[in-house]
C-alpha cells in the first residue's frame, strides 16, 4: 500500500529505522468520510496542549475545539481510520489550526504525520459501524476514551470547499501545513461519551454546539 523511499517521504537508511513502516511523500490525497463536532470549552482545557509560539482564538475564556471521527478508504494515498481534536489558533498575525491529539489505526499514517508535518499522532484502536446510524470509538491501552454516535439529518445541496492551515510545532521549528478539503455537508445530532479520567474528560456530561458529516470527501494535506 505504501511506496518505498522517496527524496521527501519514506525512511532513512539506517539499518534500524528501516525496519519501521515506510510511508507515502507529501500531498497525501485523502478520500472518504468525516464525522465532526464543534464544542466551547474554557482555554484553560487546551492550553496546556499548545506551545508558546500558539494561542487558541477565544472570547470571554472560551474557545472552540473541534473533534472528529474520519475513515479514508480507498482511492486516497492511503486507507485508514482517524480521531482527532483540533482547535483554532493565532500564530503572528495569522490564523490556523493546531491539532492537539490525534489517533490513526496506520502506523505509516502515524509515522508519516509525525515526521512530515509534526502531527502527535499516536496509535490507538479506533473502531467504525455504520448501519442507519454512524458510530465510533477510540480506546487506547485497553481503556475506552471517546465514543460517538451521529445520526444525520437533512443533506446541504453542493460541495462545500475549504481551504486551511495547520500549525504543529516539527521539533523546535513551527511547521505551517495547507490542507484543501471539500465535500458534502450533512447536518446530524451527535451523542458522546468520554472517559472522566481521560484526556477529553473535560467534556464528559456537555453537549456539543454543533455537528456534521463531511461526505464523499477529498482532501490534499501538505505539499
Amino acid at each position: 500500500m505504501n511506496p518505498g523511499r522517496s527524496r521527501r517521504g519514506g525512511m532513512p537508511d539506517d539499518p534500524e529505522e528501516q525496519q519501521q513502516p515506510r510511508f507515502p511523500p507529501e500531498p497525501w490525497h485523502l478520500e472518504g468520510n468525516v464525522h465532526a463536532s464543534l464544542w466551547a470549552v474554557p482555554v484553560s482545557a487546551v492550553a496546556r496542549d499548545l506551545p508558546p509560539a500558539m494561542r487558541p482564538v477565544a472570547c470571554r475564556g472560551r474557545t472552540v475545539l473541534a473533534t472528529g471521527w474520519a475513515a479514508y478508504g480507498p482511492g486516497g494515498t492511503l486507507s485508514y481510520h482517524e480521531f482527532l481534536a483540533a482547535v483554532p489558533v493565532v500564530v503572528g498575525r495569522r490564523l490556523a489550526v493546531s491539532v492537539i491529539r490525534i489517533w490513526v489505526d496506520d502506523p505509516a499514517a502515524a509515522l508519516g504525520g509525525r515526521m512530515m508535518w509534526g502531527m502527535p499522532k499516536q496509535m490507538g484502536d479506533l473502531r467504525f459501524e455504520r448501519d442507519k446510524a454512524f458510530q465510533a470509538s477510540l480506546a487506547d491501552g485497553g481503556r475506552q476514551i471517546a465514543a460517538c454516535r451521529f445520526v444525520p439529518r437533512l443533506r446541504l445541496p453542493g460541495r462545500w470547499p475549504l481551504v486551511l492551515r495547520t500549525a504543529q510545532m516539527l521539533g523546535a521549528a513551527l511547521k505551517v501545513t495547507r490542507a484543501r478539503v471539500a465535500g458534502r455537508v450533512v447536518p446530524g445530532r451527535a451523542e458522546w461519551r468520554f472517559a472522566a479520567d481521560g484526556p477529553f474528560g473535560f467534556l464528559d456530561g456537555s453537549g456539543p454546539l454543533v455537528s456534521f458529516r463531511l461526505e464523499r470527501m477529498a482532501l490534499e494535506f501538505g505539499g
